[in-house]
């Protein structure tokens, strides 16, 4: 054999991060010049280099390289001892390439790093993190866990106590920070913690902090509101409504009570369309100065319905007098009904007020025309009486047609009364009947 290699040391030590050298000697024994490449072979070649990385020698002469082992301070390269090889190649002679061997050992470092995610957490009660431990040193490790703050208020649980970790392993626990007691209103109050890791041996733990900020269960702002939104409910309860049912009750009481008192006939609402009084219509048509009686019509689940009418009234400039009148009907549930009162031919309305009552909640709608013209249009869950007032007259003309219209989709249940079967509504008029003729606009 015309060449020849060995190592200074067989077996040598060396600490992750760091390096260490060992002597390569090479002879040539042959009789001609041989240049010499080198290659390491086995678990050691990603961290080992030759120097310089070729030789030259003449025959019968001998000279050195040097081995570099470098193991990076990573888990990926365990402790332990590592077999290495050379490969000596001669440029030349090829065939007569050695293969000298050794041992390398790779010492033992612990490292370990812990985390607590998310590193802040806003709750009431109670706030969930995870600590994350990994294992970064070269050898498997056993762990002991453990979390503390710095107020008593807050106590701190982990899932798990101890853990083993291999080299390069990385694991999640549960951990938990809970109040002893809720934060009923005020400003947040952090509670800063921290977690620590203890691997066996060591005195020196490693740590990781998290902040639990309790929330109060009644922020100030929704305490400001609260109090707010009760003040007003008791507003519109104790003041507002009771006065506005009892102002539009009054209203259409007093122009009922004044169309009466005037005209010397009885109240509107006691005049069906079955029996018209003096100057009011009878429900086959007959027909006063005030207006004539109405006729029902009736559509699906069946109804009753009386129209009324008063003429006469006190006498008024222009020959107009005061008129008022009510339409009033039963519908069953699912059905429909129209009730009519028919202007005379030679007289016209000035209507300014219209009420409707729906005195039973029921669940339909409610709809008040004039020939073709809408004139209102309720939905009966939204109102149980509803007046409209106006300043400027609504004019019915002669002929005309005011006709309330009723679909009934449920009846309502009233309180301290049995559950009707029908659906009960009553529409008031009121304003004033003149002749036509002061009503057209020549005057004559």
């Amino acid at each position: 054999m015309s060449t020849t290699a060995h190592v200074d040391h067989s077996s040598v030590s060396v600490a992750p991060g760091d390096e260490r050298h060992v002597v390569l000697n090479v002879r040539n024994s042959g009789d001609i010049v041989e240049s010499y490449g080198f290659t390491v072979v086995g678990d050691t070649a990603e961290w080992t280099a030759v120097e310089p990385r070729t030789l030259s020698l003449y025959p019968g002469t001998e000279g050195t390289v040097t081995l570099v082992f470098r193991p990076p301070r990573s888990p990926e390269v365990r402790a332990g001892e590592v077999p290495y090889a050379v490969r000596v190649l001669p440029s030349e002679r090829p065939g007569g390439a050695v293969v000298p061997e050794g041992r390398v050992t790779v010492l033992p470092f612990r490292e370990l790093a812990a985390e607590v995610l998310p590193a802040q957490r806003k709750r009431r009660l109670r706030a969930r993190f995870q600590l994350r431990v990994a294992n970064l040193g070269n050898t498997p490790v056993s762990v002991l866990l453990s979390a503390e703050g710095a107020s008593e208020e807050v106590g701190h649980s982990l899932s798990a106590e101890t853990l083993t970790l291999e080299p390069g392993e990385e694991t999640f626990t549960d951990l938990t920070a809970r109040s002893r007691k809720l934060l009923w209103f005020g400003a947040a109050v952090p509670h800063p913690f921290e977690a620590r890791v203890r691997g066996e041996d060591e005195e020196e733990p490693v740590t990781a902090e998290g902040v639990y900020v309790q929330q109060p269960v009644l922020p100030y702002w929704l305490l400001a509101l609260l109090a707010l939104l009760i003040a007003l409910l008791l507003l519109w309860f104790t003041l507002v409504l009771p006065s506005v049912r009892s102002a539009a009750r009054e209203q259409a009481d007093a122009a009922i009570e004044e169309a009466t008192d005037t005209s010397g006939l009885p109240s509107p609402s006691a005049s069906g369309g079955q029996d018209g009084g003096p100057g009011g219509g009878a429900a086959d048509g007959g027909a006063g100065p005030g207006g004539s009686g109405g006729e029902g019509q009736t559509d699906g689940g069946g109804s009753t319905g009386r129209q009324g009418g008063t003429g006469g009234g006190s006498a008024r400039e222009g020959g107009g007098v005061e008129f008022a009148t009510v339409l009033e009907t039963r519908v069953s549930p699912g059905g429909s009904d129209r009730q009519v009162f028919r202007v005379p031919d030679d007289r016209m309305l000035l209507i300014t007020d219209i009420v409707a009552d729906a005195p039973q909640g029921d669940t339909g709608t409610l709809r008040v025309t004039i020939d073709d013209r809408t004139v209102t249009s309720l939905a009966l869950e939204n109102f149980r009486s509803y007046d409209n007032h106006w300043v400027t007259p609504i004019e019915a003309p002669p002929g005309s047609e005011i006709v309330m219209t009723v679909t009934c989709r449920r009846p309502g249940s009233p309180p301290d009364a049995p559950p009707p079967g029908t659906c009960a509504e009553s529409v008031f008029v009121n304003g004033t009947s003149v002749p036509f003729s002061s009503a057209s606009p020549d005057g004559g």
